[in-house]
């Protein structure tokens, strides 16, 4: 099976190859193989044997696959809704060109348990991102200011 783990207990930026764009799709499966781990399956039969075939993270490799023609999609298996939010304070750590989380919706939100608030999931990957460097600026994410109570996800 070709798969490329990255690490995902690192402390300090990442660099992928920036020879390409790089995506990582975050998503669920019917399973927890590989749970809350950054893969690159390398090809869409690596995917099929990691995630099985009738899920939504598969379908949504083998596309991404399938239309860049190359290895440069990462995934994330993420069976529990909670698993969203705790993979971000790994995502920081890497160069992504593109964050695609998979069935989470501009206005899904959960309950914070830092400040017990109602929080938009994409709100708080802005903002962790933006907090850890990831992002130069939050413009760049389609936020209006660091300083802005609300932040808000622009669909590309």
């Amino acid at each position: 099976m070709s798969t490329y783990r990255i690490a995902n207990k690192a402390n300090k930026k990442q660099v992928l190859d920036k020879s390409k764009k790089n995506i990582l799709l975050i998503g669920s499966t019917n399973n927890n193989n590989q749970a809350k781990t950054i893969l690159n399956p390398l090809n869409i039969e690596s995917a099929r044997q990691i995630y099985g075939e009738d899920n939504d993270l598969f379908n949504a490799y083998k596309l991404a696959h399938e239309i860049t023609k190359t290895s440069n999609v990462y995934t994330v298996n993420c069976p529990m809704s909670t698993d969203f939010i705790e993979i971000i304070d790994t995502i920081v750590h890497y160069n992504f060109d593109y964050i695609v989380p998979i069935n989470i919706y501009i206005d899904d939100t959960f309950i914070n348990p830092i400040n017990d608030k109602k929080t938009y999931f994409c709100n708080y990957y802005i903002l962790r991102g933006y907090k850890s460097g990831i992002y130069n600026t939050a413009s760049a994410c389609g936020a209006p200011t660091p300083s802005s109570d609300r932040y808000r996800c622009r669909v590309v």
